[in-house]
């Protein structure tokens, strides 16, 4: 999983490992923690009542105990079920035997301000459940009628020639049921898989689309995937199979202004016409 948020904890050999902070004893730092602030207040209330004309220099505020907290290195770091996230362990929680090297354990992540700058920083929760990863996700409704149709293309200067075959019909169970495999495989946009797997009311909504690379312009045909939540939706972004630079969808009603991408002429239009029938393993590699 790639998150660009934790580039910081990244091992620069590994990528995938991380380094992850660990809490041993919640309750006595709290305890330490309460101690050092009611001596803080303590140090602080004669200078405040004071008649300076100067503003006080006041101590600095107490701190977390640095005994009181480990680095430990993850790997694996995955999302998971209830809004959490798991990790694998690369070494024992030192002052526990709860969790071992090896051992599959609970982590959040959460934003902590230093210095006026907020960053992302995983936790490791040893006495909670590791959550599972499963999916729970409906096919989207389609907002507009269903339609597919199939677009014939030939360039007049080469041999190029392509037919897209474009859209869906009603569930398209078939195509729904390709998509949540390659979501098990892990082909999918991260952002996309996280709410996937953290949230329970998500839904896809998906249709075949002629995409195009902004570099190479090479033509594809991919599967549109969009995520859809009550309070928000995402869509899915590709690289181009050739080159590997971002692709962009292509209307419909600027498939017929295309270029062909070996030569760079404009391409002709030879026949729009409804399609059905056809294999999607024969239209979408």
């Amino acid at each position: 999983m790639s998150l660009r948020s934790l580039d910081l904890y990244r091992d620069p050999i590994f990528p995938a490992i991380l380094t992850a902070c660990f809490i041993r004893d919640e309750v006595r730092k709290e305890k330490a923690y309460d101690a050092e602030l009611a001596a803080f207040v303590e140090r602080v209330k004669p200078l405040l009542e004071m008649e300076n004309e100067e503003p006080p220099v006041l101590p600095d505020a107490p701190a977390v105990p640095d005994e009181d907290i480990n680095f430990i290195k993850i790997k694996d770091l995955s999302p998971a079920n209830n809004g959490s996230w798991r990790a694998v362990l690369l070494e024992s929680l030192p002052g526990t035997r709860v969790k071992r090297k090896g051992d599959d354990v609970s982590i959040s992540l959460e934003t902590v301000t230093l210095d006026e700058v907020e960053y992302v920083v995983p936790f490791i929760n040893h006495l909670l459940p590791v959550e599972g990863t499963d999916i729970t996700v409906e096919a989207s409704k389609p907002f507009r009628l269903p339609w597919r149709l199939a677009y014939e293309m030939d360039c007049p200067d080469c041999d190029f020639k392509e037919t897209f075959y474009l859209g869906r019909h009603g569930e398209d169970s078939y195509m729904f049921k390709e998509i949540l495999g390659e979501i098990r495989q892990g082909k999918v946009d991260p952002a996309i898989l996280i709410d996937l797997v953290q949230r329970d009311d998500t839904e896809l909504d998906f249709s075949r689309e002629l995409y195009r690379c902004r570099n190479c312009s090479t033509l594809a045909v991919m599967k549109r995937l969009r995520l859809v939540t009550p309070d928000k939706t995402f869509s899915a972004a590709y690289n181009c199979p050739v080159c590997g630079e971002r692709m962009s969808q292509v209307k419909r009603g600027h498939i017929a202004s295309l270029d062909c991408p070996d030569c760079r002429k404009p391409l002709n239009l030879v026949s729009e016409k409804q399609w059905s029938g056809v294999p999607e393993t024969e239209i979408i590699e």
